[in-house]
């Protein structure tokens, strides 16, 4: 597989912690309880210090979800020399959505007057970008279809977050949506027969309850789901758990592969969920540190779209070049995580 362009957008305001500290003192009555809100910027502050979030991007004043998201398949498409008609294919690979059905890739479709695709998407959390890559592959080696895309806009996300937890463990489930930040990323494919392409996907359910997004029947499909203390349509996170169990998935599953380390590669792409997991991984394989590409410190946690977020910045900063070999590692919740090998 080739990828011909990947490109990205971004909402033009600017979230600092500050910003973020802010909005979590400020909610519910919480300005009646100033003996606690010491501690509890605390709590926040030592949070985004892990992780390492320092700023974030949101949608401004008049801006939109699509339109941001128009703007990256605009800029992937006039970098890829492709016209919408020639897309056989659209996959939407993004956790933020307007609706459950129809697909979201449908909604681009038809923004683009991209007539001839066929339109689905993939969920997989933040796993869902090298997820629809996979897909991707498969379909083109079938061959019936020849050039593809895959979208996605992890936008409009400020209303996922509970910022009023009443109490320290709904703080500690909701922390993780201190760091998320906006943005859409546009990634043009097409097959490439001698491609040195590589993928490997896990998966460990056994940790699919450690960060979610649930439902309002999110109970009737597990029985251990707490709908009282994690309400239908807010993100929430064991972070901790989360981390230590990624973390321990991507190294077995690296160590394991029979492929992986034996390549060498100039550029590796982290998914941002924190910039200290990944300086983790990093500084345990000895990867130099000039060849690591992460985003989440200027972007936050862009969920699915970092990987190809950190490709096009790469590109913007003179980084990625063609003939270049690069890894993209991601951790995501289910517990997913997954590696692509290729040449640029």
């Amino acid at each position: 597989m080739k990828i011909l362009s990947v490109r990205h957008a971004i909402p033009s305001r600017i979230v600092t912690n500050d910003d973020i500290v802010r909005r979590v003192l400020s909610a519910g009555d919480r300005a009646d309880r100033s003996e606690n809100l010491p501690r509890l910027e605390k709590r926040v502050r030592d949070f985004l210090d892990r992780t390492g979030t320092v700023t974030r991007y949101a949608l401004g004043e008049g801006e939109t979800a699509i339109g941001i998201l128009r703007s990256a398949v605009d800029r992937a498409l006039t970098s890829a020399n492709v016209r919408p008609g020639d897309l056989d294919f659209i996959i939407y690979a993004g956790v933020s959505r307007g609706w459950l059905e129809p697909s979201m890739a449908s909604v681009v479709q038809r923004e683009i007057s991209a007539g001839k695709a066929s339109c689905f998407d993939i969920m997989e959390a933040c796993a869902s970008w090298i997820r629809a890559v996979e897909v991707a592959r498969a379909l083109m080696q079938s061959g019936t279809y020849r050039v593809g895309m895959i979208v996605n806009c992890e936008c409009a996300t400020a209303d996922l977050g509970r910022w009023d937890a009443p109490n320290d463990d709904d703080l500690e489930r909701r922390l993780a949506a201190c760091t998320v930040g906006e943005a859409a990323t546009a990634t043009i494919v097409t097959e490439n027969p001698d491609s040195d392409f590589y993928l490997t996907l896990r998966s460990f359910g056994e940790h699919g309850d450690l960060c979610m997004i649930p439902l309002a029947n999110a109970g009737s499909f597990l029985e251990t789901f707490d709908g009282k203390r994690d309400a239908p349509g807010l993100f929430y996170s064991d972070s901790e758990k989360l981390f230590k169990h990624t973390i321990k998935s991507i190294l077995d599953t690296y160590d394991a592969d029979p492929v992986l380390p034996k390549r060498r590669h100039d550029l590796i792409f982290s998914h941002a969920a924190t910039a200290k997991a990944g300086a983790f991984v990093r500084r345990r394989y000895g990867f130099p540190e000039e060849r690591w590409y992460c985003t989440h410190t200027r972007y936050g946690n862009t969920v699915a779209a970092s990987v190809p977020l950190g490709m096009s910045c790469a590109i913007d900063d003179g980084l990625l070049n063609r003939g270049a070999q690069i890894l993209a590692i991601v951790g995501s919740a289910g517990i997913s995580v997954g590696f692509l090998s290729m040449t640029f």
